[in-house]
């Protein structure tokens, strides 16, 4: 329920109860607040606060998390980063606040919301854009707040009259409609907290007529657009940050914004960004075709004047670098069309927070988040050189290099990642040297390690040294093989004979990427019950054929603008898994060279290799 100074906010009507609550509360509601002399004197001390910015990089400055977009950031004020550094015979406790201000700005027809559970200090801020991320979007940052019984101080700043007045008129009768972006968000927002059992006390209200001003030309305005919020206090200040301010990763997040319309994944949803446990900003990935590309490319064609019409919902309110931004975000789609590049293996991207306040990215690593090693440290190298030689001169930073591993008897050293196709994988043949391979299986399997034999021979099988017993090295657990005929699942799609062309994609781009990023295998063949229709034959795993499934559908749309069809799923009848087909005694037996630590087929071996593995004989 939604709270003004402790007493239960009316709609315009004067009710409170059930009638209040329906859908046409929200327009209610907002009337009513517009209205309130409480809110219009909170409404003016907050215009009347200096404005803070917010610039990175500078000495003593405090931490900060910036939300753009359709994304959120849940903070805790509690948290403490602690450091330890074990010296020879003492150890030294470092420890220092973590985010001390979370904010957002640019924010014109958009609404900044802001979450503080009252008893803990946690503190959620989310930009949202449109009414449709509204529900799902408060459920997610309550989910990080904790403690439902717990009142929650609410502010709602940013958007602005955007709205113009229609007169419609339908069934003999005149009705009022109200056009624009801020109005219908507004009122979404406002009805979703006034529905929810838990209790909000709105804190700000600086939204609408509450938030605008006008130009010398007559055009609306925001007044506020930005605002910071003091993890420690609860306080909100208006606020601008600098473009070198909103990191890490800008313009892959603003990407994000623009590409996950189209991802079935963030449907109804905020983009995840930021995770307040380990002070840590995980970008949670997103995928996009590579057609983006070339509309990238067209879109970059346009004048400044014309790439404001076209890319804004608000052209007279936008900030001067508006045209800037939306220049640099398709440079980098012209330059990285395959979004498996800026997303390897679907994985987030993860910055921590290096001890100027900067973010340090952990991509040259390819352990990642789970690496056992520091991948900084507050000062850097010659911090930690200093406290370890006591005083002493500091020692030199190693020089960076490469992982190197054993190379041939007279040659260089080989590097210590696969960094190079195999050009034996994808043969009738295959690769005899499977998982053992020095080159990479896939796409997904550059840049991981290699896994380095003992140059006195493979480890025996059996009791270790230390009593333990050793099986033989296993593939990495999170790697993902392609998949290959004979896999558990299949999916048809029927579409139009007239889109395949357009499906395949010049060379067989399309597909091909499909294929590459989610493992499925795909083929494009003839409808036997209709010649003007086409099947698209879909075959793997489970996991794979929703995966392949969704982007294909989100294919189909963008290219025919009708709703998408559906796919058909034969689970365990793919045609190497029914009975008496050529696959039916797939992974059947166990392997013996694979007991003997010499199976050379890896993945790609038709026996078992363990009992985990091992299925059922088809019936005859």
């Amino acid at each position: 329920m939604l709270l003004l100074d402790g007493d239960l906010v009316l709609s315009s009507s004067g009710s409170t109860g059930a009638a209040s609550r329906t859908s046409d509360s929200g327009r209610e509601l907002v009337a009513a607040l517009l209205e309130s002399p409480g809110i219009r004197h909170a409404v003016d001390r907050l215009k009347v606060a200096p404005e803070r910015r917010i610039s990175a990089g500078q000495e003593g400055a405090p931490k900060h998390v910036y939300v753009f977009q359709r994304e959120y950031a849940t903070v805790d004020p509690a948290r403490v980063e602690v450091n330890f550094v074990f010296l020879s015979k003492s150890s030294l406790l470092l420890s220092r606040q973590r985010a001390q201000l979370v904010g957002t700005d640019e924010a014109t027809t958009c609404i900044g919301v802001v979450i503080r559970n009252n008893k803990t200090g946690m503190t959620s801020v989310s930009h949202m854009d449109f009414p449709e991320i509204v529900e799902g979007g408060i459920k997610q940052m309550l989910e990080l707040l904790g403690d439902d019984n717990a009142p929650f101080d609410v502010h709602l700043i940013g958007g602005f009259a955007d709205a113009s007045t229609k007169v419609v008129r339908s069934s003999g009768k005149k009705h009022i409609k109200q056009e624009g972006y801020s109005y219908p968000l507004c009122c979404k927002i406002v009805e979703v907290l006034h529905k929810s059992q838990l209790q909000f006390h709105l804190r700000s209200f600086c939204v609408l007529e509450n938030n605008t001003k006008s130009d010398s030309f007559g055009n609306a305005l925001p007044i506020i657009g930005g605002f910071v919020v003091e993890t420690s206090s609860g306080v909100v200040i208006p606020a601008t940050f600098d473009m070198d301010s909103r990191c890490p990763d800008e313009v892959v997040r603003r990407i994000r914004v623009s590409v996950s319309s189209y991802d079935p994944t963030w449907q109804g949803r905020l983009l995840e960004t930021y995770d307040t446990q380990d002070d840590v900003f995980q970008i949670a990935p997103a995928c996009w075709m590579p057609d983006w590309a070339d509309i990238a490319s067209s879109l970059n064609q346009l004048s400044d004047s014309e790439v404001l019409l076209r890319c804004s919902t608000s052209p007279a309110a936008e900030p001067p670098h508006f045209v800037e931004n939306e220049r640099r975000i398709w440079k980098y789609l012209i330059d990285n069309p395959d979004w498996e590049e800026t997303f390897p293996k679907h994985k987030p991207r993860v910055f921590h927070r290096a001890s100027a306040g900067s973010w340090s990215s952990t991509a040259g690593c390819p352990f990642g988040a789970s690496c056992h090693f520091l991948h900084n440290f507050p000062g850097g190298y010659q911090a930690v050189s200093k406290m370890t030689n006591l005083g002493g001169p500091p020692v030199p930073a190693p020089p960076g290099r490469m992982p190197m591993g054993p190379g041939g008897p007279d040659g260089p050293p080989s590097p210590a990642v696969k960094t190079r196709m195999c050009n034996k994988y994808n043969t009738a043949e295959g690769c005899k040297w499977g998982s053992k391979c020095h080159f990479a299986h896939g796409e997904r399997e550059l840049g991981k390690p290699l896994q380095m034999d003992n140059p006195m021979g493979p480890p025996p099988m059996g009791p270790g040294p230390n009593g333990h017993f050793m099986p033989p090295p296993m593939p990495f657990p999170d790697m993902v093989p392609p998949s290959t005929f004979g896999a558990s699942a299949t999916a048809k799609i029927s579409v139009d004979a007239s889109l395949a062309g357009a499906i395949i994609g010049k060379g067989g781009t399309n597909t091909k990427h499909i294929s590459r990023v989610t493992g499925a295998k795909l083929a494009i063949r003839d409808n036997e019950a209709d010649p003007n229709h086409k099947n698209i034959e879909l075959e793997g795993t489970f996991d794979q054929i929703k995966h392949a499934s969704a982007m294909v559908t989100e294919l189909i749309v963008r290219i025919s603008g009708k709703p998408p069809p559906q796919a058909k799923n034969n689970p365990g009848r793919g045609p190497g898994s029914h009975a008496g087909g050529p696959g039916s005694n797939f992974k059947t037996k166990l392997c013996e060279n694979f007991n003997k630590g010499s199976c050379t087929f890896g993945d790609r071996c038709h026996f078992a290799h363990g009992e985990g593995e091992l299925r059922k004989p088809a019936a005859a």
